[in-house]
């Protein structure tokens, strides 16, 4: 039966997907709420865009662990680190999240702080959470800084400020 199939689960996988739409993304949508970015787009409706998503997933006896999986968004980018459990249907994850509109409407009106804040690649701000639970209804926590390992929160740092286009990112 299926719930056998998903705990006996083993392999690795190495993602690469160009240009599509990811609907119903719910852990998003939680964690776009705890931002209060009411101006993007519904995710139940629109989506969320993006130009690729790329990772590497190691699947043990049903539990999938997302090594920097990293979604290039039109509006955001996300990148995930940690586990999905298929058995138990539950989250462990650390998220970070950029989002472009925030940045563009906010840092781009300071005249002489906001492009040195910005850089040429208009990436600044980035907030991080704790997703856990759950897949259906999953707990998402907004991370301070201080409270992420500084080996974890270094990857994640890397991770969003590297300035690579996704069609660069093809491995």
């Amino acid at each position: 039966n299926f719930e056998e199939f998903k705990r006996n689960l083993s392999g690795k996988l190495v993602v690469y997907i160009e240009k599509g739409t990811i609907y119903r993304f719910k852990t998003l949508a939680r964690i776009f709420s705890l931002m209060n970015l009411r101006s993007l787009p519904d995710l139940d409706v629109k989506g969320v865009l993006y130009d690729a998503l790329s990772g590497t997933l190691s699947i043990n006896e049903g539990k999938v662990t997302l090594y920097d999986t990293i979604l290039f968004g039109r509006d955001v980018r996300v990148i995930a680190n940690g586990d999905i459990n298929l058995a138990k249907d539950e989250y462990d994850l650390l998220m970070g999240v950029q989002v472009f509109r925030v940045v563009d409407e906010f840092l781009k009106e300071i005249p002489v702080a906001g492009p040195i804040l910005l850089g040429k690649d208009k990436m600044f701000i980035a907030s991080y959470f704790e997703v856990q639970g759950r897949l259906a209804n999953p707990e998402v926590h907004f991370m301070p800084f201080k409270s992420i390992k500084e080996s974890t929160l270094a990857v994640l740092r890397r991770a969003l400020t590297y300035p690579v286009k996704p069609e660069e990112f093809s491995g």
